[in-house]
């Protein structure tokens, strides 16, 4: 090591230890770039060599010996200390710069420089490609793979002023309800007395930002821009026209009450432009990877990305192929993964190749296991079709969790107060990236490790999935609880399956039989579980009933959703008229919980009957409806252990008044019509569902007329009169005829005939 750097840091606090380390060799600590590619490179490059054209490459260097040293920030030191990570280390120094320039004298364009890797990127003629492989310098030469920007799907689809809402959150609200950010933001308030985000650092990766929508008065006003920079044409100016990176960015850092609110609007941001036009040419990993340190370097803490690098791209050849997306192969994903190592949280869009690769879809650096890789769900818990699916090359699961991706509001990039609806998983990235912001704020002691279980412990399983998987990873986060949650803490959600939440319900150890928890009205549990205790065994028992789960803890947190075995009621539908002796076919029988807004519908069987299941106990009140029936009266019942059957009667519509007059229509008369009329039950006639035209029909059904103008509607009651001419225009032959309509689920009919 160069004196005059030991000196430096014999004066530089925590360098101890440091400058003994960077003695040993620097490179042995450096990343292991993807070793698996030099055989395939080594046949490239050859090829390449004679040609005239111009690659793009990394060169890995062979060591850093004098090396510029460059101290990160006193934020990303303190963060580190909370990795146990040991501060400042020979990954720090910076790639010696007469290397660079010796590059650069030959003839190639540096594009970035990526010291943790002790690497830079370099556009060269590929006539050069043989003289630097032979530079002393140069350990190896392998290409810069071509990475793809995860634009959104579709564009604006409708457009809003902004103005009055009838919340803070204006059209965002559904979006962000999903996930329960409107509460956290409130236990933020009520806590800390804090805009959500104070006190962290978020980068936001992108192809570029406009400030200029009102949304962004807020962190204009008060410089929450910290720093920004331009990875694409390295000018210093991160503005690009063409708003996905200003999209991305308003879902975090976005503030315009009534209209539009972020997640964590009082954060402070970093700016990276690190994607290129799609259009032009795909965004580089080069620009991603060196955007990672820089941020790290500042104290950044959480990252959020919404491109991915991926393969069969066109051409073929610079593309990685599906073994390279195991997390360790891709250079953003071992970029990904060394920023982690520093305590970086980094969320990252999954892509949005589900729909064109189906399974194992994962884009890098999704892929990394540091890495929280989030999906899209589309309208109510369904997956997104084009949400990119795991599993990884290496078999394990991804996404890591999902949030909402379609209809999500965000503001027109070049208007002032204007908001569009848009879709894809770099619309998912940011929302959850702000959860984890607030995570970190609440809990400002705790390890990026810590602050990933506390989002991953707050997910429930969406309504479509049964276990962690590979479409939905562990499901939607929940801030509230991810707030709420400890290292030690285990939720257990309890419901039946009328996801009727359960609540007094015990949790128990099996090896005491204590009970350490109890579910409250939202049928969720909080149990404390130790560490040294895990794994523990307890059991989940339902008040008042045998009804018991047991659960096996290995990990906390955690959070699992249980639907306990459940009781059966019997509801039969039949004919007050006919008694017990005629039962109701094609009846639904609706249902609902006493004092609560549980309830729901059940179909009939032929025989009348539904099946009611429930584990709730109490008061329910259940009606019912049928074609040709009456809504029935609603019956109370108190469900218990021992429930029995219930009878609901159902009382038949009749019509008020059905004539046709006359019986007997002789064409000899000057003007021979046939006139109706029909007045429905008024018991209940506007639930009437089966509406239709008065019709006349022959004696072997042919249809002859039908009154187009005259239907029945919900008054329920009808007249008119019939020329006794066909649909034709020709008069109705002699003969018997008969006079049809429909209401209700019933058919009237009378017979008539017509004379000469």
């Amino acid at each position: 090591m160069p004196e005059k750097a030991e000196r430096l840091f014999r004066h530089v606090p925590y360098m101890g230890t440091i400058f003994r380390m960077l003695r040993v060799s620097m490179l042995a600590a450096a990343i292991a770039l993807p070793c698996l590619v030099r055989a395939e490179l080594s046949k490239r490059l050859a090829a390449l060599g004679g040609r005239d054209t111009t690659v793009a490459i990394w060169i890995i260097f062979a060591d850093k010996q004098d090396g510029r040293v460059s101290m990160p920030a006193a934020k990303a030191l303190m963060r580190r200390q909370l990795t146990r990570h040991s501060g400042f280390e020979a990954l720090d120094v910076a790639v010696p710069e007469a290397y660079l320039a010796a590059v650069r004298t030959l003839g190639a364009r540096q594009r970035q420089v990526f010291k943790w890797a002790d690497a830079a990127s370099f556009l060269a003629p590929a006539r050069l490609l043989d003289t630097l492989d032979k530079l002393p310098f140069v350990k190896r030469i392998i290409p810069v793979r071509a990475g793809k920007p995860l634009p959104p799907l579709q564009p604006a689809l409708e457009k809003s002023r902004a103005g009055a809402a009838s919340s803070p959150y204006g059209t965002g609200l559904q979006t962000l309800q999903m996930l329960d950010i409107p509460a956290a933001h409130g236990r933020i308030a009520d806590s800390l007395h804090q805009d959500p985000g104070r006190g962290v650092i978020v980068a936001v990766f992108d192809n570029g930002f406009t400030l200029g929508h009102r949304c962004f008065d807020h962190i204009r006003t008060n410089g929450q821009v910290i720093a920004d920079s331009d990875f694409i044409d390295n000018d210093g100016d991160v503005t690009y026209a063409d708003g996905h990176g200003t999209q991305t960015l308003s879902l975090l850092a976005g503030y315009d009450p009534g209209s539009f609110i972020g997640t964590a609007w009082g954060a402070r941001f970093i700016l990276a432009r690190t994607e290129d036009d799609a259009v032009e040419r795909h965004s580089e990993e080069d620009s991603w990877a060196a955007a990672i340190a820089w941020a790290e370097s500042l104290g950044v803490d959480i990252v959020s990305s919404s491109l991915g690098y991926r393969y069969d791209l066109d051409p073929p050849d610079t593309d990685y192929t599906f073994e390279a997306m195991d997390g360790r192969t891709t250079i953003v994903s071992l970029a990904a993964s060394e920023a982690a190592r520093r305590g970086v949280i980094i969320v990252n869009s999954m892509g949005n190749e589900g729909d064109r690769f189906g399974d194992a879809s994962v884009n890098a650096p999704a892929d990394a296991p540091e890495v929280v890789g989030v999906g899209a769900l589309g309208s109510g818990d369904r997956i997104a079709a084009f949400s990119s699916r795991g599993p990884t090359a290496d078999g394990r699961i991804k996404p890591d969790c999902v949030a909402p991706g379609q209809n999500i509001a965000a503001p027109i990039y070049n208007s002032l107060e204007s908001y569009a609806s848009n879709q894809g998983t770099s619309f998912s990235a940011p929302l959850v990236a702000g959860i984890c912001a607030l995570i970190r704020q609440y809990h400002s002691g705790q390890t990026p490790d810590m602050v990933r279980a506390c989002l991953y412990a707050s997910c429930r399983f969406s309504s479509l999935q049964d276990s962690i998987d590979n479409t939905y990873g562990r499901g939607i986060p929940d801030a509230l609880i991810a707030l709420q949650t400890t290292p030690a803490t285990v939720y257990i959600q309890l419901r039946d399956s009328l996801r009727i939440p359960l609540e007094q319900a015990a949790i128990y150890r099996q090896s005491d039989s204590t009970i350490i928890a109890s579910t409250d009205s939202s049928g969720t549990a909080a149990a404390i579980v130790a560490a040294n205790d895990l794994p523990e065994t307890v059991f989940v028992k339902y008040y008042g009933t045998s009804l018991r789960e047991r659960i096996i803890v290995s990990a906390a947190p955690v959070r699992m959703t249980l639907t306990l075995s459940l009781f059966r009621c019997v509801i039969r539908l039949r004919d007050s008229a006919a008694g017990a002796l005629l039962h109701v076919r094609g009846g639904t029988v609706h249902w609902n919980k006493t004092g609560t807004p549980y309830g729901g519908d059940l179909p009939a069987d032929t025989a009348g009957q539904a099946i009611f299941q429930y584990s709730s106990f109490g008061e329910y009140r259940f009606w019912a409806d049928a074609p040709g029936y009456r809504r029935s009266d609603t019956a109370r019942i108190s469900l218990t252990e021992k429930p029995d059957s219930v009878i609901i009667p159902l009382a038949a519509f009749s019509a008020a008044s059905f004539r046709i007059y006359p019986n007997v229509i002789s064409r000899s008369q000057g003007d021979a019509r046939l006139h109706y009329a029909f007045i429905a039950d008024p018991g209940d006639w506007h639930n009437a569902t089966a509406a239709a035209y008065p019709t006349v029909r022959g004696i072997d059904g042919t249809i002859i007329w039908r009154d187009a103008s005259n239907r029945l509607e919900e008054r329920g009651q009808i007249y008119g009169s019939w020329d006794l001419r066909a649909a034709s225009g020709a008069a109705a032959a002699p003969g018997v005829y008969i006079f049809v309509l429909h209401y209700a689920g019933k058919t009237y009919q009378k017979k008539f005939i017509i004379r000469r």
